[in-house]
């Protein structure tokens, strides 16, 4: 079993108690991965949630869709890095959407220590404990939100930037 001090810090865990905690490292199950390993790849079904306990990964994904399931281009673009002092999660749309595809690769850039929460082990949990798994879905939603607001932020630099270098030719 996982201490809970590895765990507590995290943005997913948070407003819960002891005992909580103790149920959630029950079910968590950690993993050290040496440098360049991938944890999972874009297109890969999602049925996990992984937190990166020690160590370094990076977020990337393809530059071009694949719409006709072809191998014509596989240039990947690094999105971010993240390091385990941030005690940060990834994978959680792997959850909550049923049989949904990760839209990023992620592999890790040092050795490192994930512990992963699978969708089986965590849908158990939310019947067992339906206080616990409302929490931690508010959690995961909040930190969605964030993603998504990000991301909005984004695409809106992007189109106006694209827009304005079209603009001037």
């Amino acid at each position: 079993m996982i201490d809970k001090t590895k765990i507590e810090d995290f943005s997913i865990f948070k407003e819960l108690n002891d005992a909580q905690l103790d149920e959630v490292c029950g079910i968590l199950v950690e993993r050290r991965y040496e440098k360049n390993e991938t944890i999972f790849s874009e297109g890969d079904i999602g049925t996990s949630l992984f937190l990166l306990l020690e160590g370094e990964v990076e977020i990337s994904q393809a530059l071009t869709l694949n719409i006709d399931h072809s191998d014509t281009d596989n240039r990947e673009k690094s999105l971010i890095r993240l390091n385990a002092s941030v005690k940060t999660f990834f994978g959680e749309v792997g959850l909550i959407e049923q049989d949904g595809v990760r839209t990023a690769t992620v592999r890790t850039t040092s050795s490192s220590l994930i512990a992963r929460l699978s969708k089986k082990d965590f849908k158990e949990l939310i019947e067992k404990d339906p206080v616990l798994g409302t929490i931690l879905l508010s959690n995961i939603a909040e930190v969605l939100c964030q993603r998504l607001r990000t991301t909005n932020t984004n695409v809106l630099k992007i189109t106006t930037a694209f827009s304005l270098a079209l603009s001037k030719q």
